[in-house]
């Protein structure tokens, strides 16, 4: 099954209980599978202009750990609205741009062709979430 990685435009109290539900409206909600805080903490980087470095680099990530379960095995994770800002703004160009950066990343190592897709929906969660005055979570469990 793997690593299941579900962004989702919610209030805190939607978000604390959200735990991979189905019922939860496609239109605020991305299913996708291996990315972690980490992924993310890597692409808030890129957006920012900073380096992006090797393997045994930290990746200082500001999302708030909001829900724990079973001792981490599902965990809630509240994107950094400063990556939401970057992304509800992001031109076309920006996301072509920052999502081959991101493939080459020693956490992806993928084309950005293949990152594309995932950007442009959180760039669409992004600006719903921005509309709605909600933020964008992420639900990871093992």
């Amino acid at each position: 099954m793997g690593l299941l990685a579900d962004f989702i435009v919610a209030t805190e109290e939607e978000a604390s209980a959200y735990d991979g539900d189905a019922s939860f409206p496609d239109t605020h909600r991305l299913e996708c599978k291996g990315l972690t805080e980490l992924e993310v903490g890597t692409l808030y980087q890129i957006v920012q202009g900073q380096e992006v470095g090797g393997e045994d680099d930290e990746i200082p990530y500001e999302g708030r750990v909001i829900r724990v379960v079973d001792g981490g095995e599902r965990l809630t994770v509240e994107v950094t609205p400063g990556l939401i800002r970057h992304l509800a703004s992001a031109s076309d160009a920006d996301l072509d741009a920052w999502s081959h950066a991101w493939g080459r990343t020693a956490e992806i190592q993928c084309s950005g062709d293949e990152m594309l897709p995932i950007l442009r929906e959180l760039r669409r969660l992004s600006m719903l979430a921005v509309s709605e005055s909600k933020s964008v979570y992420l639900w990871n469990c093992v």
